[in-house]
């Protein structure tokens, strides 16, 4: 009588993927059409970029908002390594200029390269957030040098609307800051920066 064989049974590890480079994106079917309890993943390398999630609140006041003037079209985004300029361009209010804004590293991203602690950039009456009631000169949106005539942005009431509305709840991290403007256009630059290191990435 022969030795019962050693039985080897499939299992999924050899479709499981690891990387201790590259960050895991998940993307439920809330945030794309797949139907019931779909999902699309994607791999990003943090050397090449690092995927940030922009919340803002503005109140009512229509406006754009690029980086290194490009339009943003939704809260995720991508950043490379170096320098940037996160600038909004508010279109005419009769209300005062107000905002609050929070740049922070999107925690659907998992993986061995992830941080150890989450970098996040928010509004704050520190000097570094500028805004302006005449209209910039036209690098204004990738300038990252210091540019003059425009104004700290200092601490205001928080941004008003006519009715309530959702917003995520992240962005009471940021402070809201803002001028006090005459009726009319506004424009708000602030220049930050995006540095990585083995374990550590920073905005500041």
């Amino acid at each position: 009588m022969t030795d019962k064989r050693d039985l080897r049974v499939n299992t999924f590890d050899r479709y499981v993927k690891r990387s201790d480079r590259l960050v895991l994106q998940t993307y439920s079917s809330c945030e794309v059409p797949l139907g019931c309890g779909g999902a699309i993943h994607r791999w990003v390398d943090p050397a090449q970029s690092l995927p940030l999630v922009l919340v803002r609140d503005f109140g009512d006041r229509p406006c754009t908002i690029t980086i290194d003037g490009v339009a943003i079209g939704n809260a995720r985004v991508d950043v490379t390594v170096g320098k940037h300029v996160l600038a909004v361009e508010f279109e005419s209010s009769s209300a005062p200029l107000a905002l609050r804004v929070a740049l922070f590293y999107d925690e659907s991203f998992r993986g061995e390269a992830n941080p150890k602690k989450s970098p996040m950039l928010t509004s704050q009456d520190d000097g570094l957030w500028f805004g302006t009631t005449t209209e910039p000169s036209s690098d204004w949106q990738t300038n990252t040098e210091p540019v003059s005539g425009w104004l700290a942005l200092r601490p205001v009431a928080k941004p008003a609307r006519a009715k309530q509305a959702y917003l995520d709840r992240r962005i009471d991290r940021a402070a809201s800051i803002g001028l006090s403007t005459k009726p009319g256009r506004a424009w708000v630059r602030r220049v930050f920066t995006l540095e990585t290191t083995d374990d550590e990435w920073v905005l500041s």
